[in-house]
């Protein structure tokens, strides 16, 4: 079963049920171990502007364990997600209450279905057409992320999350699906390749950031259109007093993005950015994110730049004006 979990961002705790299996079955290998406890596992999406849909097929994930040897859980049905369906502070389980082994983790690898071979399984949608997202050996060794975690042992069932809880609440991870780094269209060939970029995050350490977006950015001079949703993103960059620039593979890169959004009840345009580790941040606001290539130096504007801190489990406001 699929199932959206959304992080606390209040000072108060706030329970969220789990179900007591995952959609998929286990295969455990390597040394069994009576210390273990359960883990969730969350995917969320930093946006890409041209896109409609990006669409991944899951097949499983497999947690590598220095002790344990790896944790394999293949899904019985395979999850297509829809990655831009989950911006800001969304996500959608992977894997989500499932008993582990306690201990250190040294990858997580994620099993996807995504080759150009005439199925549809793994896809981008551009401009209401259709193309195949292709992950380079993707459906042999799948997407590898080698960011070290650590299960803590649980002495007790652990099926309801508490914030509070440090044992229960610091298993439940999320990993982020950077896509305005990640999706490349190559030159002469059908189809797009995703070369993934993902960060992984502990949600009990994280917040989150959002506000309102002062409408007369969305046409200014800078703008490479004056369509008010077309190139306008924020960019969020470590530390403060960074001095931001595009995605190009050179120098600063932002740790993730947001698209601003409409809400055509109220008139007011807005951003959200979740799964921000407890930090200080550059904010940035550019309305020519449409021209950002990782394989050029568009050399985007920023036309509102802003130190913010994010505080664990606390929602930031944050206007952009």
């Amino acid at each position: 079963m699929l199932h959206h979990f959304t992080k606390t961002l209040s000072s108060l705790a706030l329970i969220q049920l789990l179900s007591a299996c995952a959609d998929g079955s286990a295969q455990l290998t390597g040394d069994s171990s009576t210390d273990s406890n359960r883990i969730t596992i969350n995917i969320t999406d930093a946006p890409v502007d041209y896109a409609d849909a990006v669409v991944i097929e899951f097949t499983g994930i497999t947690l590598k364990s220095e002790n344990s040897g790896e944790q394999i859980f293949t899904f019985d049905t395979a999850k297509s997600i829809d990655l831009l369906t989950l911006q800001g502070t969304s996500s959608q389980a992977l894997i989500e209450n499932v008993e582990i082994p306690a201990g250190k983790y040294t990858q997580i690898r994620l099993a996807v279905n995504a080759e150009f071979d005439s199925h549809m399984d793994s896809y981008i949608t551009v401009n209401s057409t259709q193309h195949e997202l292709r992950v380079p050996s993707g459906s042999q060794s799948g997407l590898k992320l080698n960011t070290p975690f650590t299960v803590i042992a649980s002495a007790d069932d652990v099926n309801i999350i508490d914030i509070n809880d440090a044992v229960g609440a610091s298993t439940v991870y999320t990993i982020d699906f950077d896509l305005r780094k990640s999706i490349v269209k190559p030159n002469g060939q059908d189809g797009y390749f995703l070369k993934p970029v993902l960060r992984l995050v502990q949600n009990i350490q994280t917040g989150s950031i959002s506000g309102t977006v002062d409408p007369n950015l969305l046409i200014g001079a800078n703008c490479s259109d004056n369509a008010p949703l077309t190139g306008n993103a924020v960019y969020v960059f470590t530390n403060a007093n960074t001095v931001p620039d595009d995605v190009d593979e050179i120098g600063i890169e932002p740790i993730t993005t947001s698209l601003i959004v409409f809400n055509s009840d109220t008139g007011i345009y807005s951003y959200e950015i979740g799964f921000l580790p407890e930090s200080s941040y550059t904010l940035a606001f550019t309305c020519a994110a449409d021209l950002d290539d990782d394989e050029d130096n568009a050399d985007v504007i920023f036309d509102v730049i802003d130190n913010v801190t994010v505080m664990a489990n606390e929602a930031t406001i944050h206007p952009v004006d």
